[in-house]
């Protein structure tokens, strides 16, 4: 996984710190906003100001679970997403399976006008 190795040391946590800080990348950029890569990013940018309509929570559960199995290196245990109309943002808690280092951690992560 990483691209940052050091001599001697176990490197497994540095591996878990990329997966995370990709998948928190994913969700932090905005869906078709990568040039050549059309279905890299996340909905969540965009419907900041739409999180009080009915449809939300269904937009952003699907969304969650795309960008998930888009990454081969976990799965999805768990989510809960939490939505704060106030702060016109959103919490998204996974609990990932990291497939290859057989660890199960949860992944907490906020995006919003200021993450």
């Amino acid at each position: 996984f990483s691209t940052t190795t050091t001599r001697g040391l176990d490197t497994a946590v540095h591996d878990i710190n990329l997966v995370n800080a990709d998948i928190a990348n994913r969700f932090n950029t905005p869906v078709r906003s990568r040039v050549g890569r059309a279905d890299f990013g996340s909905i969540i940018p965009l419907l900041l100001f739409e999180l009080g309509d009915p449809n939300t929570q269904a937009l952003l559960d699907a969304d969650v679970d795309r960008n998930i199995k888009a990454d081969p290196r976990v799965t999805l245990s768990d989510k809960i997403i939490k939505v704060n109309l106030d702060q016109h943002s959103v919490e998204v808690s996974l609990l990932l399976n990291y497939v290859e280092l057989a660890i199960t951690d949860w992944l907490v992560f906020t995006v919003g006008i200021r993450s």
